[in-house]
């Protein structure tokens, strides 16, 4: 989705510029240069902020080591979730909410850990392990659930990296998956 954002931004402001001219000519005959700057203005915050949003995203990959999954990819959400503490990570086909029925899993004992784009990764945790767990948004502390849902542009990587059970094979070198 943040792939599309920029893109729909500035589609957008282009229609709304030839447009804003042919109605504040009609409208406010008198003082056109005003309404014209406060629409680019406008519709310059909406370009800065989609580029904000991607670069972001794309800035904060996914890290796992030899320890702990980093989770990076999320304006808002970020954590560390140690090895022991995940017992499986599956890919999420479709909607969280049509996966979580499938499955089985009650949306509440579901956290979503991605904002722009859909969850297409669901980690479940050990309901005794979480004392390890760290999740934050907005840097405040936030209480684990039992399936963390996320996204990343390689699910499958991220899934047979974070489900491997010798960790060593990592051989102490951190993988990124964004």
């Amino acid at each position: 989705m943040t792939s599309v954002l920029l893109p729909v931004v500035l589609v957008g402001l282009m229609g709304d510029v030839p447009l804003s001219l042919v109605i504040v000519a009609l409208c406010h005959p008198t003082h056109p240069w005003l309404v014209h700057a406060l629409i680019a203005a406008f519709g310059l915050y909406a370009v800065g902020w989609a580029l904000a949003a991607r670069s972001v995203v794309a800035a904060v990959p996914h890290v796992i080591d030899d320890h702990q999954l980093w989770i990076g990819g999320s304006i808002r959400h970020s954590g560390k979730l140690p090895r022991g503490a995940m017992v499986r990570a599956v890919p999420v086909q479709g909607s969280r909410h049509a996966w979580a029925a499938t499955q089985g899993v009650a949306m509440r004992d579901t956290l979503r850990m991605s904002e722009l784009d859909p969850p297409n990764l669901a980690i479940e945790l050990d309901a005794g392990a979480m004392t390890g767990v760290e999740l934050l948004r907005n840097g405040k502390p936030l209480p684990p659930r039992r399936w963390l849902l996320l996204y990343a542009d390689h699910p499958s990587e991220l899934v047979r990296l974070a489900t491997r059970k010798d960790a060593t094979a990592l051989a102490g070198e951190a993988a990124t998956i964004s």
